[in-house]
């Protein structure tokens, strides 16, 4: 039963990062070649905070890797081709 807890709780923990980082990639509204990005944590704290849930076994290094992936891309620049985003 343990370990039905242990990895349900780090499926769980997957999946709430997994959302914050979706919700964090903000959107696009419209056709503007505008991207809106919202951070409440630095890229940083994220990546100490990914840490910690693999010290304390919440993730394995698999999901580590893919999740610590994710958030340096999301941090990159988002860089548009206007052409794709011109107004008629």
């Amino acid at each position: 039963m343990f370990a039905y807890r242990s990895r349900t709780l780090r499926l769980l923990t997957a999946a709430a990062l997994l959302a914050g980082a979706a919700i964090l990639t903000g959107c696009v509204l419209g056709n503007s070649a505008e991207v809106h990005r919202h951070r409440s944590t630095t890229v940083g704290q994220e990546l100490i905070d990914l840490e910690r849930a693999k010290e304390n076994g919440l993730v394995d290094e698999h999901e580590y890797r893919g999740l610590r992936k994710n958030i340096i891309k999301m941090a990159e620049p988002v860089e548009l081709d206007e052409d794709v985003y011109q107004e008629k």
